[in-house]
């Protein structure tokens, strides 16, 4: 809906629509909404006035932040980009730095999945990055084991005999 709309904008105006525009019109449809569609947003990207990042709740409030997590793992998210982030990092900081944040609100949430996503978005591109999976996620390969023991290694502590009656079959051939 969102992408759409600043389509149909782009062609109306000839311009690039800012990320400005984009939060304009995702908070004021979640306002009419009053937070019952239940949608929280993260609305990022680079324009003509630099790079910008919106954390938009369920009911249209918004805040403009350097660092931002949304979702059932944000408060452990929000913890390591809070102790981590500093100004001016290198791409590849910051990648890692999100990634361990992503981790982080992953690990000790059973509703956030077994694999993350992010995206890179530099003036020049947009580069999506993932499925990734965490360490802790990969399930290990079943190992067989061989529990053969040989006839008479254990020893019966106690044996009885329970006679039973059969007082009406069934039929289960079907």
């Amino acid at each position: 809906m969102l992408s759409a709309q600043l389509r149909l904008l782009e062609l109306n105006t000839g311009k690039k629509a800012r990320v400005v525009t984009a939060l304009r019109r995702a908070k004021q449809h979640l306002f009419s909404y009053m937070g019952h569609v239940g949608a929280y947003l993260l609305i990022g990207g680079v324009d003509p006035t630099g790079p910008h990042l919106y954390q938009c709740s369920a009911n249209g409030y918004t805040q403009s932040k350097p660092f931002a997590s949304e979702g059932s793992g944000s408060y452990a998210a929000t913890t390591i980009l809070e102790r981590d982030f500093k100004t001016g990092m290198t791409q590849e900081e910051a990648v890692l730095l999100v990634r361990h944040a992503l981790e982080a609100g992953m690990h000790g949430d059973n509703a956030s999945g077994n694999s993350l996503n992010f995206v890179i978005i530099t003036p020049e591109s947009t580069v999506f990055k993932g499925p990734v999976v965490p360490h802790f996620c990969v399930r290990p390969e079943p190992v067989e084991l061989d529990y053969k023991f040989k006839l008479g290694s254990t020893n019966v502590l106690k044996q009885k005999e329970i006679k039973y009656d059969i007082v009406e079959s069934m039929d289960i051939s079907h």
